[in-house]
């Protein structure tokens, strides 16, 4: 009996070990080869767990699996992915990061809203959503969020997108230079880090984020990739 119960501890260790591998394997990959092909870190997971839109088969409209570090599909059932629809992780307490590829454009509102485990999200330089808006109550009540970039193409923050982010290590990082307006209460009691590349957008968050750290960086040579993300994880 000691011995049965010796081979499957051995079997079960292995086995974790070689799901670490494979983590690791597809973070170099991507780090590598480049932006295009993150989709193959998403392979743990088959690509049944994503649902496609009904009348919309380019938005993704459901995820129904089990991991919690999590990159979006490119393509499903042949058909490339471009839109987020609204509410699509709301409610979830078990993810924990999400990079979005560079094929999305679209991202709906509240998609993230009450993820209270989620730590990092990575957007592509490609999303614009559908107003040019990081939608209201997108991030509201993440108040484990360590980490999100806002890319070059948003031009304004909606009402609460940031409200309750309490978690006082949060980096949020404002890419955009082009932020012309940001709604009410858009970081109420946001207490970490805010990274701002212009003076015009630095003095509009320092004006809407009283509890938050408000920085300029007037060097704006920042990039965020996809290894950033797991390098965040990483030293987490």
């Amino acid at each position: 009996m000691y011995s049965s119960f010796y081979y499957w501890g051995f079997k079960e260790d292995k086995m974790k070990k070689l799901k670490n591998f494979q983590r690791i394997l597809g973070v170099l990959l991507t780090g590598l080869i480049g932006l295009n092909v993150v989709g193959f870190t998403a392979m743990a997971e088959d690509e049944s767990v994503w649902e496609a839109h009904t009348t919309t088969p380019n938005a993704l409209n459901k995820y129904s699996g089990t991991d919690t570090d999590l990159t979006l599909p490119t393509t499903i059932n042949g058909v490339t992915m471009t839109e987020i629809i609204m509410r699509l992780f709301k409610g979830n307490t078990s993810i924990t990061s999400v990079i979005i590829p560079e094929n999305y454009t679209i991202i709906g509102g509240e998609v993230f809203r009450e993820c209270t485990s989620l730590k990092s999200v990575i957007f592509p330089n490609t999303i614009t959503t559908t107003t040019g808006s990081i939608g209201s109550y997108q991030f509201r009540g993440c108040s484990s969020l360590e980490y999100v970039n806002i890319p070059p193409k948003i031009t304004s923050l909606s009402a609460r997108s940031f409200q309750d982010c309490s978690n006082p290590n949060l980096v949020i990082d404002i890419q955009s230079t082009a932020i012309s307006s940001i709604g009410s209460n858009a970081f109420l009691n946001v207490t970490g880090t805010i990274k701002t590349y212009s003076q015009s957008v630095y003095d509009l968050v320092k004006e809407n984020a009283a509890t938050a750290n408000v920085v300029l960086i007037e060097d704006n040579t920042t990039s965020v990739s996809y290894t950033h993300l797991r390098a965040h994880e990483t030293c987490a």
